[in-house]
């Protein structure tokens, strides 16, 4: 339910698109409602996209979505509940009405500096979120990008057609062990990602594969790379390479 609510006010930023100016390219603006569980942060990229944020600004919780135009004004389909929700501008607020609900968002007075080190944030994850790679918030964010490198290499390495190769959503997390009835970190890392390419029979196969990023005993900013199969880590994979144990 929650996914479907950030999927509508997402939208709420839509009416700006004709009022250039009220709400620039670049501002930030928080859903007003003491009542929400949660706070909602939306920024304007561009007259096409939004990035919002569910997550006090964290820099996994950007998500970006795309709204349409016509002579009326901006707007979405709920498909789900066979609705239009529209947007407008009232007393410099952007307000999001759908035939059942009203929520209202007010521009966040940032300075500058904090203002472009949010949007150099939101264009980083954009970049990413086109690539269809999702990571959790205990990933650093600089390190994206070597994880993912990193794994779609070994991936190939072990793909009987790699050039057939077609990656789905890539989801790189911190990998968590299952002990004594809770979950509990292991600094190790792992990349997920489900690929579709041909066997060596000529056939098109779906399979999920997992990268697993496992910090060496001398030097935890580096780390031991293995593919696997299984959701579940092996630690008889890095046998004798001088890796940390998950119960070290």
């Amino acid at each position: 339910m929650k996914q479907i609510i950030l999927a509508i006010l997402l939208l709420t930023l839509l009416h700006s698109c004709s009022e250039k100016d009220s709400f620039s390219d670049g501002q930030l603006y928080k859903m007003i409602d003491p009542k929400k569980k949660y706070d909602v942060n939306i920024m304007f990229l561009d007259d096409s996209i939004i990035a919002l944020n569910a997550d006090s600004l964290k820099t996994c919780g950007w998500n970006f979505i795309k709204y349409s135009k016509n002579k009326n004004g901006a707007y979405i389909i709920d498909k789900e509940k066979l609705d239009t929700v529209w947007f407008k501008v009232e007393n410099k607020k952007i307000v999001m009405q759908s035939s059942l609900e009203k929520n209202i968002f007010e521009k966040v007075d940032f300075n500058a500096v904090r203002r472009d080190s949010i949007k150099s944030i939101i264009f980083k994850v954009q970049k990413f979120a086109n690539k269809k790679i999702i990571f959790s918030c205990d990933i650093n964010l600089n390190e994206v990008p070597y994880f993912y490198d990193k794994a779609i290499e070994e991936i190939k390495l072990n793909l009987k057609n790699p050039n057939t190769a077609k990656f789905n959503e890539i989801y790189i997390h911190e990998y968590e062990e299952f002990v004594h009835s809770k979950f509990k970190k292991t600094g190790i890392k792992v990349v997920s990602t489900e690929v579709e390419a041909t066997n060596s029979f000529g056939g098109f196969t779906v399979s999920t594969f997992y990268v697993y990023f496992v910090p060496e005993v001398s030097n935890k900013n580096k780390y031991i790379i293995k593919f696997s199969d299984s959701p579940i880590y092996h630690v008889d994979l890095f046998e004798d390479e001088g890796v940390i144990k998950i119960d070290e």
